[in-house]
């Protein structure tokens, strides 16, 4: 790890920016996690995903983030709830390999403030990713995911719309009809898509 590099918990407005991404009652978890994390000088993007809300607590996760990746070896002394975390954190990572290797640690997690960090991967565009969350669609805690999904319609219907779109712009041009794009199946198996909401995609 270089040695320019400073953790996260010493800069507050970056703390305070990832300890909004979860429920209040994680903050020490969250904590314990920042003093592993180390920042650059572009640490997170100004935007969140659309905010969510869990058990009644408004969250704002960060779309993306730049941090380096802590080493593994700094890891072992975390529980399977910091761990978690970690990986909530670096599934928002700029780099989609790295999206996609903390992704993995996520699918089969029966904890209530995870679903919107695995849902959100499957509205992008990177297709692999989604793939991978529709392979192993049978891990998820589907129950928890359902419940999540009713309760914050905002958020799903944001996602729709960029799963939709994604389509449209990456694609559609690679002679995938929607019905055959794997980020309408994953939507279409976790009951996000309402009555009538593509009715003309899927007539194509």
């Amino acid at each position: 790890m270089s040695e320019n590099l400073e953790i996260v918990i010493n800069y507050p407005e970056i703390a305070k920016r990832l300890l909004s991404a979860f429920p209040d009652s994680l903050s020490d978890e969250v904590n314990a996690i920042l003093v592993l994390i180390t920042t650059t000088h572009y640490p997170l993007s100004p935007d969140n995903i659309c905010t969510v809300v869990i058990s009644g607590e408004q969250i704002h996760i960060p779309y993306r983030i730049y941090f380096p990746e802590p080493d593994e070896i700094l890891l072992n002394s975390l529980n399977d709830i910091e761990l978690t975390i970690l990986a909530c954190i670096y599934s928002r990572h700029h780099d989609g390999l790295v999206r996609l290797k903390y992704l993995n640690r996520l699918l089969t997690v029966n904890d209530a403030w995870v679903p919107p960090f695995v849902l959100q991967l499957t509205g992008e565009y990177v297709i692999e990713i989604i793939e991978t969350v529709f392979q192993n669609i049978e891990l998820l805690p589907l129950e928890l995911y359902a419940k999540f999904i009713a309760e914050n319609q905002p958020f799903i219907d944001v996602l729709k719309q960029k799963i939709i779109s994604y389509w449209n712009c990456y694609f559609l041009y690679r002679a995938f009809y929607f019905k055959d794009y794997v980020g309408f199946k994953l939507a279409d198996k976790l009951g996000m898509w309402k009555k009538g909401d593509i009715k003309h995609l899927l007539a194509r």
